[in-house]
């Protein structure tokens, strides 16, 4: 069995479409491909985004934790009523 062609030289041999509007396509998505391969994102939204979690992590409302406790007591004896419990006990860190 041959070992699959990348995608980027999948894209590449297609830019000859005769939709010019296509093979500009093609070329741009090959490009950034590779540009994300190489390591471009850096700075990116999501990594701003989990630098803003970690200053501040959600945390839950009153109503949130009664919430949970109540259908922890629900489950008490359960695997998921345990799992409710530690999760309010690792959140209030």
């Amino acid at each position: 069995m041959t070992p699959p062609v990348d995608i980027v030289e999948r894209i590449r041999g297609l830019r000859y479409v005769h939709v010019p509007v296509a093979s500009e396509l093609m070329a741009e998505a090959a490009a950034e491909i590779e540009r994300l391969r190489n390591g471009a994102v850096t700075g990116c939204e999501s990594d701003r985004n989990f630098d803003a979690w970690k200053k501040s992590p959600p945390s839950l409302t009153d109503e949130e934790r009664a919430a949970i406790l109540t259908a922890a007591d629900l489950l008490i004896g359960s695997k998921p009523g345990a799992t409710l419990r530690s999760l309010l006990a690792r959140l209030s860190k």
